[in-house]
């Protein structure tokens, strides 16, 4: 069955759909994952009124047929108009707050989930995270945004970051709890694939102090060589362990890479995707962002993700 596709907007809680459609041109959205803001892009004729600086605009996509799924919230940053054409530019409303403001803090005998719940709290977010198990007894967030802390946590612990419809996500990548979007190639109508000239790391290795043996010990994910060793020295063995098991797959990120476009879907950033009969290159890869793209052609998503 042939799907119509179909938007829903409104400007500051007000339904503007049907006067939209009497001018838009085209309307793109930018999906992103960990600490890039989510974008929106309207282009209308010249006939349509410029919107204000920072007026708010909801966003629905999908099909007359199916219905419509929930975009999220932008605030407009940018408007640009000519003889021919306006051009509005927004970005989503979760990042324009507090979020990036620096900050000279410090933390004291916390875990991850109470320091996300924390930071989640005062940025006016729900939250989300399963590191149950890692403990922080000294952490110093100086003249630094609880963005750039959270961004450089994920990287130490391998995690995936974002913020989605006032929502803060700080979550273990490749879990069985994972959202997966399974996309077979036949589905596909572009797709291509690459693969870097980057070391792949089999193992990795940190030092610790064992206060028992008064002694500098190691711990190892995976056995192999090459092996990376990390410079820092941790206080006990579990903090080693968090931090080596991070590292290695931190570490070989990267090595693949790649972008397929597909009829418009509720495909989200952040997730993961199975890749189905794509020969070699089959498998689960990390979604870094989705571009939805409505235009009068029709409705189209362009992923791009890595290993």
């Amino acid at each position: 069955m042939e799907l119509t596709p179909e938007f829903k907007i409104e400007v500051n809680e007000k339904n503007v759909t049907d006067n939209i459609k009497k001018h838009l041109v085209s309307l793109t959205f930018k999906d992103e994952a960990d600490d890039k803001a989510d974008s929106l892009t309207l282009n209308f004729d010249n006939l349509y009124k410029r919107p204000n600086y920072k007026d708010e605009i909801k966003v629905w996509l999908g099909y007359k047929e199916s219905g419509l799924y929930y975009c999220g919230k932008f605030s407009v940053q940018i408007t640009s108009k000519n003889q021919n054409s306006l051009s509005v530019s927004a970005t989503s409303v979760n990042f324009n707050g507090n979020i990036k403001k620096k900050r000279n803090l410090s933390y004291e005998n916390i875990i991850l989930p109470d320091l996300v719940k924390k930071i989640a709290g005062r940025n006016s977010l729900s939250y989300k995270c399963n590191f149950d198990n890692v403990f922080f007894k000294h952490l110093s967030q100086t003249n630094e945004g609880d963005l750039h802390l959270l961004n450089r946590l994920s990287k130490m612990y391998n995690a995936t970051f974002n913020i989605k419809n006032n929502a803060l996500i700080f979550i273990k990548k490749n879990k069985d709890d994972d959202i997966v979007f399974g996309i077979d190639r036949k589905n596909v109508s572009s797709y291509s694939i690459k693969y870097a000239n980057k070391t792949l790391y089999k193992s990795a290795k940190a030092l610790y102090h064992d206060t028992k043996t008064n002694k500098v010990e190691s711990v190892e994910s995976g056995s192999e060589e090459p092996q990376f060793v990390l410079n820092d020295y941790f206080k006990d063995k579990n903090e080693a362990k968090q931090r080596v098991n991070g590292v290695l797959s931190f570490l070989n990120t990267g090595i693949v890479s790649g972008s397929l476009a597909i009829a418009g879907m509720n495909i989200i950033a952040g997730t993961t995707l199975k890749l189905k009969d794509f020969a070699e290159d089959d498998g689960d890869y990390s979604i870094k962002s989705v571009t939805h793209n409505l235009n009068g052609s029709g409705y189209v998503c362009r992923v791009e993700f890595a290993n």
